[in-house]
């Protein structure tokens, strides 16, 4: 079979669901073949966050999260969720929207569900909550499935499903029908009430839709402690602490911070790491978002919304992201954080707006362009991550600077040390940790230390000479076309036998 996956780093000659779907159905039986470790099919579907919401503008307050496996292992089927917050506080609570792949592939649903912490199992005993449930949301007709099939070992998915609608591989509907679908469902689900599905999926058999105002502890979850916390991120104890006390609301510092560094240093990892250490794993304390250069104050800040009343297109204020997560951080005790991944990457004066005041300005209120008297709670921290390969930390606003604490992010050569040294991790090339070095003191020299390249690229359980090649050729070399795209001749001369001379 011929591939139909375009190549990296480009996602599409176009945006659209039919090719998103035409790329997973036809390709990821094959790729299932191969090491899933930085595998561009892999890479490019983990994505989904940027990609769906250029496609669909509505996505753009929903957190979109695809599950096709991790590092070493595929998923038996792919599925990409679609939820809000304040409805699906934790990927398997709560009601969300999902993309659902036959394990075969013969076809993908479309599905409004109910995650398996929030409602186990839909037996008979259930029905009555789900019949509750949808006389509860105002969905169409054309979404009559009240039931999916989609292979061995997936049967939560299966038993989660509420209704939707099935589009079979060998006759996808055409492109207007797949976003008029999803953008239907979104529709609803946006406009869900959330305590009346609370208030529907609480029945004493059934555990609860955890609300950010008061959470209930999981003593299911093990304590994550500092030692966790090193061994996950693999920074040293003092560089940790020094980040959890630029975030410490009682300390009386910024509350803002970026974790900066080039390609493959691990940030997002790092931001995500550090949030569920202070949070104890409670996601319903935490938001996160990604800038792109579309991003929008309306989005972030707040904004208008068109509303059909009685035939009639009025406007109501919409809050973003920013009014939404300070609202419910205000009504809590516990610290909350906002992680802002990419946060170079959008207009950042247009975005932040009068965010720039509180900021700095951290007892004091402001007014907005809609809402009057407008404060940041105490407890709210903002975490954000910039790849300064695409900007560098200077071409940032100095205004902006001064309000957060940045803490740079680069190549760590002990880090890779470390992550051998860990059970079940191992390197077969000699010197990886010499060419890792050399590789970066070279682009230091001829570019500067932004445009390096990071320690990820370079761990995997196992790692090879192939492994190596692979890396480099895939995801090393494509990076470095974009470092000396001026350059041919000085890109023609970087091979991995340069810089590792074992693999030679």
């Amino acid at each position: 079979m011929t591939s139909t996956l375009p190549s990296e780093p480009r996602t599409y000659p176009e945006d659209s669901l039919t090719s998103i779907f035409r790329a997973i159905l036809d390709n990821y039986a094959s790729v299932k073949q191969e090491s899933p470790h930085r595998h561009p099919f892999m890479n490019w579907f983990r994505r989904m966050g940027t990609i769906l919401p250029r496609i669909i503008p509505a996505l753009h307050e929903i957190e979109v999260e695809p599950g096709m496996g991790h590092s070493s292992n595929w998923s038996r089927n792919v599925y990409i969720q679609m939820r809000r917050p304040v409805l699906a506080p934790q990927r398997k609570s709560g009601v969300s929207l999902a993309y659902f792949f036959n394990v075969d592939l013969s076809g993908v649903y479309l599905s409004f569900y109910v995650g398996a912490d929030s409602l186990p199992r839909l037996l008979s005993a259930a029905r009555q909550e789900v019949i509750s449930l949808r006389e509860a949301l105002p969905v169409s007709d054309r979404f009559h499935l009240d039931s999916i099939k989609l292979g061995p070992s997936v049967q939560a998915f299966e038993d989660g499903h509420l209704w939707g609608i099935k589009y079979d591989s060998n006759a996808l509907p055409d492109e207007a029908t797949l976003r008029s679908d999803l953008e239907s469902l979104l529709k609803v689900y946006r406009d869900a009430d959330q305590t009346r599905i609370e208030t529907i999926l609480t029945p004493q058999q059934h555990a609860n839709v955890a609300r950010p105002s008061s959470p209930k502890p999981n003593p299911a979850i093990a304590p994550y402690r500092m030692e966790d916390l090193i061994a996950d991120t693999l920074w040293t104890r003092e560089s940790l602490e020094e980040v959890l006390a630029a975030l410490d609301p009682e300390a009386q510092v910024s509350r803002q911070v970026i974790l900066a560094g080039p390609p493959g240093t691990g940030k997002t990892w790092i931001a995500k790491k550090l949030v569920y250490f202070v949070t104890q794993g409670d996601a319903s304390r935490s938001w996160f978002v990604q800038f792109h250069p579309s991003y929008s104050y309306e989005q972030f800040v707040e904004g208008l919304r068109p509303i059909a009343k009685d035939g009639v297109i009025t406007f109501e204020t919409f809050p973003g992201v920013v009014l939404r997560s300070a609202q419910e951080a205000a009504a809590r005790d516990e610290r909350c954080y906002l992680i802002i991944d990419e946060i170079n990457r959008a207009n950042l004066p247009r975005v932040l707006g009068e965010l720039m005041f509180l900021f700095e300005y951290r007892d004091e209120a402001i007014d907005l362009a809609l809402t009057r008297g407008f404060k940041l709670p105490a407890n709210l921290a903002f975490i954000g991550t910039m790849n300064t390969a695409d900007r560098s930390i200077r071409s940032i606003d100095l205004a902006l600077r001064r309000r957060f604490d940045i803490f740079e992010c680069l190549p760590d050569a002990d880090i890779l040390d470390r992550f051998y040294s860990q059970a079940g991790h191992e390197s077969t090339v000699e010197d990886l940790r010499e060419g890792f070095v050399r590789l970066n003191d070279f682009l230091e020299k001829e570019l500067d230390r932004y445009h390096t390249i990071g320690h990820t690229f370079f761990m995997a359980p196992l790692f090879t000479a192939d492994t190596l090649v692979r890396v480099w050729k895939r995801q090393i070399f494509p990076t470095l076309a974009e470092y000396f795209f001026d350059q041919p001749e000085q890109l023609e001369a970087l091979v991995p036998e340069r810089f590792w001379p074992s693999i030679a």
